[in-house]
Parts: C-alpha cells; sequence; structure tokens
C-alpha cells in the first residue's frame, strides 16, 4: 500500500501578487502525489486559511481535491465508514466551537474527504487515527488524557496538527511523550517546515507563510512497506537579501534596498523560472545617529514588476525613548494575558487564546458564541 502524506493548504492564503498562490501549490502537491499513484492521502489539517472561508477558496478546495480523486473502502474507527481515500484533519485555521461545523467537516459533507477528529479509518489492514487541532493551552492536558490505541496488528498512523517540541518550544507544545503510545508512526501537520525523524513526520506546508528560508523547499510524502520517501515539487523561487544598516541614514538605506532588489531580479539564474520571485528583504543593524525605525519607509516600486517584495525591520533601538525592546514584545501573548485577566471573574473556563484567535481571523460570530456561551475546552 502507497500513503501519500501533505498539509497545510492554506487555500485562501494570500492576496494582490500572491492572490492565487495557495490553490496552485495544493495542486502542485496533489499532482505529484497522483504521480507516484497513491493508494490513499493524508492531510494533516490547515487545508484552509481562515475557518470560515471565502467561496473563492470553498472553489479552490474541489479543484484541489478533483486533481487526485482516490476511492477506498474505509472501515470506521469511532464514525462511520467511507469510501473517500483522501482522509483531512482540522487546523488550529479551521478550529470552531465544539459542535459547529469547521470547513474541513463541510468537504467531507460534499463527499471530497474523509472527516477525522477524535475518529480513524481501517484501510487494507493499515489504520489511522486523527485529532484535529486543539487549543495549545489545553493540548497537553487533552493528549495526555486519551485512551486510544491501535486497534491492529497492521500499521498504524496518528494523525494531529499541534505544536510540537523542540520544533516549537512554547510553553504550551506538546511532547513527544504527551502523544498517545502504541502507534507506529505519529504525523504532525501546523509545523511548516518538513522534517522526518525516526517514526516522526512533520509533513510540512505547500504553500510559503513565512518567507523564511526553511520553507522554501516543500515536498510531499509517500510511505510504503515501512519507509517514508519525500518529492519536492516545483514552487515560485525564494529570494532572502539581507542588508546591514551601517549607520546610515534612511534614505540612503532606500537606495541600497532598491538597488539590491532590482540586482537579484535580474540575476541570471531566475530565467530558467516561469513564475516571479518571492523576495524578503530584511534591514538590521543601527541606523545614523538620531535616525529612528520609523523613517525607515520601505515599499515595493513598478520596476520590480509581478515580484512579490516584502520589507522587515530588525533596527536596534537601543537609546531611542519609548522604542526600547520592541523587537522582542510578543503581542500575541500579552493580548492573551490580558483577556486571560479580564475573563478570570467572567469566564473562567474560557480559553484567552480561542478568543484572541478569533478576533485576529475577524470570525465575529465566533467570538459572540464563545461570549455569550460556554465553550468545551477540547
Amino acid at each position: 500500500m502507497r500513503i501519500g502524506f501533505t498539509s497545510d493548504f492554506h487555500l485562501g492564503f494570500g492576496v494582490g501578487k500572491r492572490r492565487d498562490e495557495a490553490v496552485k501549490q495544493a495542486i502542485r502537491a496533489m499532482q505529484t502525489l497522483k504521480k507516484q499513484k497513491v493508494d490513499l492521502i493524508i492531510n494533516t489539517g490547515d487545508v484552509f486559511d481562515t475557518v470560515v472561508p471565502r467561496p473563492e477558496a470553498l472553489r479552490d478546495a474541489a479543484q484541489v481535491f478533483a486533481t487526485c480523486p482516490i476511492r477506498a473502502p474505509l472501515q470506521g474507527i469511532n464514525r462511520p465508514d467511507s469510501s473517500v481515500g483522501v482522509l483531512a484533519l482540522h487546523g488550529n485555521h479551521e478550529r470552531r466551537i465544539k459542535g459547529e461545523v469547521n470547513p474541513v467537516e463541510l468537504l467531507e459533507h460534499l463527499g471530497l474527504v474523509t472527516y477525522l477528529h477524535n475518529s480513524g479509518v481501517v484501510a487494507d489492514g493499515a489504520e489511522f487515527f486523527g485529532v484535529g487541532s486543539v487549543p495549545e493551552t489545553y493540548a497537553p492536558k487533552v493528549f495526555q488524557q486519551m485512551k486510544i490505541r491501535p486497534t491492529t496488528d497492521q500499521p498504524s498512523f496518528f494523525l494531529f496538527h499541534q505544536n510540537l517540541r523542540p520544533y516549537v518550544p512554547t510553553k504550551d507544545s506538546l511532547d513527544f511523550s504527551d502523544l498517545p503510545a502504541g502507534f507506529n508512526y505519529y504525523v504532525n501537520g501546523h509545523i511548516h517546515t518538513p522534517r522526518l525523524e525516526k517514526n516522526l513526520l512533520i509533513t510540512g506546508s505547500t504553500v510559503m507563510t513565512s518567507l523564511t528560508k526553511a520553507e522554501a523547499e516543500k515536498k510531499v510524502w509517500v510511505w510504503e512497506d515501512g519507509q517514508f520517501e519525500s518529492f519536492t515539487f516545483p514552487t515560485r523561487p525564494f529570494i532572502h537579501i539581507d542588508i546591514t544598516a551601517d549607520g546610515q541614514t534612511p534614505l540612503q538605506l532606500v537606495k541600497r534596498v532598491n538597488a539590491a532588489v532590482e540586482e537579484a531580479l535580474t540575476a541570471k539564474a531566475l530565467a530558467d523560472f516561469d513564475e516571479s520571485p518571492l523576495v524578503r528583504v530584511v534591514v538590521r543593524g543601527k541606523m545614523a545617529p538620531g535616525c529612528r525605525p520609523g523613517e525607515l519607509v520601505l515599499r515595493s516600486l513598478p520596476e520590480f514588476g509581478d515580484a512579490a517584495v516584502y520589507f522587515d525591520k530588525k533596527l536596534d533601538t537601543e537609546g531611542l525613548t519609548g522604542e526600547a525592546g520592541l523587537e522582542t514584545i510578543n503581542i500575541s501573548e500579552l493580548t492573551t494575558d490580558a483577556f486571560r485577566e479580564v475573563l478570570k471573574t467572567r469566564q473562567p473556563d474560557l480559553d484567552p487564546s480561542i478568543l484572541y484567535d478569533l478576533l485576529m481571523r475577524e470570525d465575529w460570530e465566533g467570538v459572540w458564541h464563545v461570549l455569550t456561551r460556554e465553550v468545551t475546552k477540547s
């Protein structure tokens, strides 16, 4: 049996020059698996980029899963039997309140995937049990309390979508020891850089969302006879440009940045690519005395053409009143802690990270629900 693995399509991600990138990359991933003649495909979460996808993203999902339709007899575990050979979890971008339909669950109603959450299937002897994303604050406790074990002696896969140490070393990340014991293989989505270590597979994403070098190479995976093999597929070329301020003024730095981007876009190496590149420019270090980071204004120019150019300032603010330490502030943690204090006397059982996620996604209906009804932690 050949089993294909992919994850984190983030359909709906991107605007402007990146508007259709997520669907194009997801189709490439599915086409690559199709060429490998897989008997089953697993997607470990974040098919969509938002909890309430736009109609265009739902259309894109139909197009993506039509790329490699698979039918297979699946015996359900804690769920009905199915014949749709594409298994999918919900990720943190798709998580909704318990009892409400999330967009991956909707795809099952449309006959595009078999949705797994606290459930599994057996296919040709192999067993797959999936748990969609749960709030990170509760994840260690939820996973430690799981009473899940494989039901057959055949190859077994535990599928999940969470932060995991040491790859994401936050205080609420899972340890490998938190995962249910007894499975032959553990497959995680959520983390966008692909990795294979012993019996743990981190599938990685199909589209670059954070614009880091580690995300530049995209892969899908195929398991057969106890071994995983990776297959790369095309993506937009990625250019990373580092510029040190070297005590220069904002005007001098703007000229240097524009010249560096133009030089990179005319490089001969780009001639082999059909698509315009993604460019990330990082300006770091100290500017001229008395200059503040806010005075350095960087923007894309018409000369950059179809390239999607992004700018990141990591400038030293030492000695500037009111600006010292801003680079190290974690806004999400500060906001979540503030919510926790407010909710302590009003709704102590409400996970503040849920509220923060809903607000960041502008899911006002979800905000209303979590503030006006009891929320189940798992």
